[in-house]
């Protein structure tokens, strides 16, 4: 049967659900897989608002199917070697209508129990109660026979009598219902199932000798059939005697980290089945997307299952999945335009598998979880006794085990390949997008779910921080994140990138070996328009990639601006040499903004920044002066800057914010300042683009002094967290007197320099290159390092992050409803 004919005739079976079905009526449940139908096809026949359909009318009627999908499941499994070409077609049905159901199901929070009862799981507890046709037929009965006795005696003695014979009929009824569900049993297949009516409810339970719950065995099979003989592996057709000799590392998906060969799948089928498998298992964690967190992180019990325990399979499932991701390149041979003369059966694969990864490395195991458990199983509500009884003999608190096997992983020939691989997926975006040839090289988009990745080996894994400190390169992926940083810096659907982008570099900055390696000439990868050419290093980029960020970004990016700031101070005692348009533009936004008593006073996070960028001009001059002359330069320029500010005084002639009109006026003074700035590197481009012959420094301190009056008759505007006490105390501490000092020892020698003639520029360059600071500067401080810090809301943001990556790479054909997530806001 075609694709088309089974969109159909699943179609019309599913709408039988409406009506109530019995539970051993095989030969209906028995439709729902004789045809093998795509995931597209089938998501395209069902939708979810039918499934939710079906849920709020018919509810056992879904709960039954999901039983018997798994009971299917289960039979291919125990057959082993001696299923058949129909029962692997039959398999990947349900595997498809699983896909499917499930996230109805967890759609509604009344329901989501149904999969961790270890009993009997009553469906009355939902608000939608089944009420069967019986006592709707004996209602209406009722009703019409009242009728009838005002009307005729006559016609009410008939309706007596007509009442008393249903009456009888309906108790040998349930006398014979009662006889059939005590001889009622479902093969064994790890569970048994019974069905219970009591009049208008519908109680379906499971039950069986290890009290299994529905969830814990549904995990268990998918990842059986992750490595299930002739259906996702390349085995021997009779399959191994032992069972646990599946689980040997040599029929893992792919070889690479601890697995030296294995058999290679070429076939398609095997490829979509893994694929299908992957995608049932991010339905089955997607619990989380359809709980609102709290400040804590939520309890998803599928996952809190499946990274607790420890089995024969979880090694060699995680291998699995990194292998699967380090083996696939885009690239190929190279040759232009191969993405169109082959097809690529690696790239979904891959996507599907490193998301998968993040899922599992992420979740966030805690002590609540065991407790929230417990108090389920106290109301009343008893989750998954298999859940609790691993809880009391799993890892530790907090654990995680495939976290676990990530961060064991320490031989460099591994960090070798996933550095590789990492490398090559975040810099293919960039290539591919600048070929000489349009569109010759393929670009990949799960550039997102590598930087989750590289994330997650960089907070849990310092093995290899060490590696990429010491061994690796790491230029090139600093340099991808901040192109990614600069482009979609407007772009508020993209906020996710910077942010993340951001915490990496902000882990990064806090090795030394990694600051060394920036010092590396910069290569350009992209011509990016808004960012001034520079002949310098990879920080020269990373500083004027931020100074974009500060000056001209979203508003959403105004939070991470002290991280911004935070980056380039840690990486600035490496810094051995800025040219001369990023030192410009570093002292124009110091002195035009953030000095500036317009905003100093009326943003409290203002003063904080001055003292970073005090802090950033202090390690550049005390430990790299020698090649950092034009930073020196750029503060001669703007010397009359730091004269104020260590004259600067609390102001006397202050303005009282008007709170109702504050945020209308910082969103004026936002685009002018916007407007001020695109003025200035418009000036900076065409003054570093010419030889200079005029004075350049007294046209700054010119400029300065004519600016200076006007600011001094307006009002200052001060922010109500800005005391004067507090002023007295930050001005105390202020880190201004390294910079002082230079400016105090340099200016004197400035007339003769300046009188000289020819090109002051050069002469007062030169001047600089050849000068010594020995015994003029103070003794250097010691080396400032600011660390990232985890907190519960960071933990909270990437644990949204990751799942709406997830979300969105996940939408043709959609497993997810978005009409009722309530993770985090999506626009339907």
């Amino acid at each position: 049967m075609g694709q088309s004919n089974c969109k159909i005739y699943y179609s019309d079976v599913f709408k039988e659900l409406l009506e109530v079905k019995e539970f051993d009526d095989e030969e209906y449940w028995e439709k729902f897989w004789p045809y093998i139908i795509d995931n597209e096809n089938l998501f395209g026949s069902i939708k979810f608002a039918d499934v939710r359909n079906v849920l709020v009318k018919q509810p056992g009627n879904i709960a039954i199917l999901v039983y018997k999908l798994i009971e299917k499941i289960g039979k291919v499994i125990e057959m082993g070697p001696k299923n058949t070409i129909n029962d692997y077609k039959s398999l990947t049905t349900c595997i498809h209508f699983l896909t499917r159901i499930l996230p109805s199901i967890f759609s509604v929070p009344q329901f989501q129990q149904f999969f961790w009862t270890a009993g009997v799981f009553d469906i009355s507890k939902i608000e939608y109660i089944n009420v069967s046709k019986e006592n709707e037929n004996k209602n209406n009965n009722n009703n019409n026979d009242n009728n009838n006795n005002n009307n005729n005696e006559e016609e009410g003695e008939e309706g007596k009598n007509e009442e008393e014979k249903s009456l009888v009929e309906n108790e040998e009824k349930k006398d014979e219902d009662e006889e059939v569900d005590e001889e009622k049993k479902v093969r064994k297949m790890g569970v048994n199932v019974k069905l219970e009516h009591d009049g208008s409810n519908l109680t379906i339970g499971v039950q069986n000798k290890k009290d299994i719950s529905l969830g814990h065995l549904l995990l268990h099979n998918i990842v059986r059939l992750m490595f299930c003989p002739r259906f996702t592996v390349l085995v021997n057709a009779k399959g191994p005697k032992n069972e646990h000799l599946i689980y040997d590392h040599e029929n893992a998906w792919a070889a690479g980290i601890e697995v030296e060969k294995v058999k290679t799948v070429t076939s398609e089928q095997m490829l979509q089945n893994r694929r299908d498998l992957l995608k049932l298992l991010l339905v089955c964690f997607s619990e989380s997307l359809y709980k609102k967190p709290d400040q804590s992180m939520p309890l998803n019990r599928w996952l809190d299952l499946f990274v607790s325990e420890d089995t024969p399979y979880t090694k060699l499932f995680f291998l699995s999945l990194i292998n699967t991701v380090c083996n696939y390149d885009p690239v190929g041979w190279g040759m232009p335009y191969n993405h169109v003369l082959f097809t690529d059966q690696q790239e979904e694969l891959a996507e599907v598998a490193l998301q998968t990864l993040n899922i599992l490395i992420n979740y966030q195991r805690t002590d609540d979880d065991n407790n929230n458990n417990n108090n389920n199983e106290d109301n009343g509500e008893s989750s998954s006794s298999s859940s609790s009884s691993s809880s009391s003999s799993s890892l530790s608190s907090g654990n995680n085990i495939f976290r676990y096997y990530l961060t064991s992983l320490e031989k460099e020939e591994d960090f070798g390949l996933i550095f590789k691989t990492i490398e090559m997926l975040l810099t293919n975006p960039i290539i591919s997008a600048n070929t000489y040839l349009p569109g010759s090289a393929k670009g990949v988009s799960c550039h997102q779910e590598t930087l989750i990745l590289l994330w997650h080996l960089i907070r849990y894994n310092n093995k290899f921080v060490d590696y990429v400190c010491k061994t690796a390169d790491i230029s090139k992926i600093v340099l991808s994140l901040l192109y990614m940083m600069a482009e979609n810096r407007k772009n508020d659907r993209r906020i996710g990138i910077i942010h993340l982008s951001t915490f990496i570099l902000l882990v990064l900055s806090e090795h030394r070996h990694i600051g060394i390696q920036l010092n590396k000439e910069f290569v350009k990868l992209k011509n990016l328009s808004d960012i001034p050419f520079f002949n310098g290093s990879c920080h020269d980029f990373l500083v004027l990639v931020f100074y974009k960020l500060l000056v001209d970004s979203h508003e959403k990016l105004n939070p991470l601006h002290e991280c911004f700031l935070t980056i380039i101070s840690n990486f600035s005692p490496y810094i051995k040499s800025l040219a001369m348009v990023t030192s410009i533009n570093l002292l124009k936004i110091f002195t035009s903004r953030y000095t500036n008593k317009r905003f100093f006073f009326k943003y409290p996070k203002y003063p904080r920044f001055v003292q970073y960028f005090l802090e950033i001009f202090n390690n550049l001059i005390q430990y790299q002066c020698a090649g950092n002359h034009n930073l020196v330069y750029a503060m001669l320029c703007h010397r009359k800057t730091f004269n104020q500010l260590r004259q600067l005084q609390f102001p006397s002639n202050q303005k009282i914010p008007d709170e109702e009109k504050e945020e209308e006026v910082e969103e004026e003074e936002e685009k002018e300042k916007e407007k001020e700035k695109e003025k200035e590197d418009e000036e900076e481009k065409e003054s570093n683009s010419d030889d200079q012959n005029n004075n350049n420094v007294n046209e700054h301190e010119n400029n300065e002094e004519e600016e200076t009056p006007e600011n001094e008759e307006k009002p200052i505007e001060v922010h109500p967290q800005l005391t004067e006490e507090w002023f007295d105390n930050w001005k105390h501490q202020l880190p201004i007197s390294t910079s002082l000092r230079l400016i105090g020892a340099i200016v004197p020698d400035l007339p003769s320099i300046i009188n000289s003639g020819g090109d002051v520029q050069q002469h007062i360059l030169e001047y600089l290159k050849n000068t010594t600071l020995v015994g003029i500067l103070p003794v250097p401080h010691p080396i400032l390092v600011r660390r990232y810090q985890e907190d519960t809301s960071s933990l909270l943001w990437i644990h949204r992050y990751v799942w709406g990556v997830i979300f969105v790479r996940n939408r043709y054909p959609p497993l997810f409803g978005a009409r009722h997530i309530k993770l985090f806001p999506v626009v339907v």
